[in-house]
């Protein structure tokens, strides 16, 4: 099955609309992990890109910040690590609980919700420019959007049948798995002298 760019955007609007039958008709197509992996690497490098360039932006507009003067290379790294340790954490996370998802199902829903989300960047990007007040208010849209279609993908991904739950399971797993990171990256540096 192909789709055209046209067709992406309409599915991906559908998606936003309905999470459950938006994953539901990822998941009906069966991706082999490989290409589901080759999915979200191609999204996490696009997002790499535009998080770079944003970056770029920032620094000649003199703004300071954490995530201001990463290089496109450290931008890459961030995504492609960090979207599939989310994969993981979804399918692994997810069994805990009772969840029946396969780790492709995952791989291939976080590809899809990141490409949604990664839509919505790109509009934020542009208004930056034309109309700049947008930009706060997309850039919110854009977080609570990823809730939403979290919350909507990993239910359907593992048979859960409370949103609530899943949205609750969403922030404190991401809070837990921030914290555990904070702390290893910590004692790394510590170790090293850092």
């Amino acid at each position: 099955m192909r789709l055209d760019l046209t067709e992406l955007l309409v599915e991906a609007r559908a998606s936003a609309q309905d999470p459950q039958s938006g994953a539901r008709r990822v998941l009906t197509m069966n991706l082999p992990l490989g290409t589901a992996s080759l999915a979200l690497l191609i999204i996490a490098l696009l997002t790499a890109l535009l998080s770079a360039l944003v970056s770029i932006i920032g620094q000649n507009a003199g703004l300071d910040g954490a995530m201001i003067g990463l290089t496109p290379l450290n931008w890459a790294e961030i995504q492609v690590v960090g979207m599939f340790f989310g994969a993981g954490a979804i399918h692994v996370i997810g069994g805990w609980f009772g969840g029946t998802g396969r780790l492709e199902g995952a791989v291939a829903v976080l590809a899809w919700a990141q490409f949604i989300v990664l839509i919505v960047q790109i509009v934020q990007l542009i208004a930056l420019f034309l109309l700049p007040p947008l930009s706060v208010p997309l850039a919110l849209l854009g977080v609570g959007l990823t809730f939403w279609l979290l919350t909507g993908f990993i239910a359907e991904l593992h048979g859960f049948s409370s949103k609530i739950k899943v949205l609750l399971g969403i922030v404190v797993s991401g809070f837990g798995l921030t914290l555990l990171v904070s702390v290893l990256l910590a004692s790394l540096f510590a170790a090293m002298g850092v």
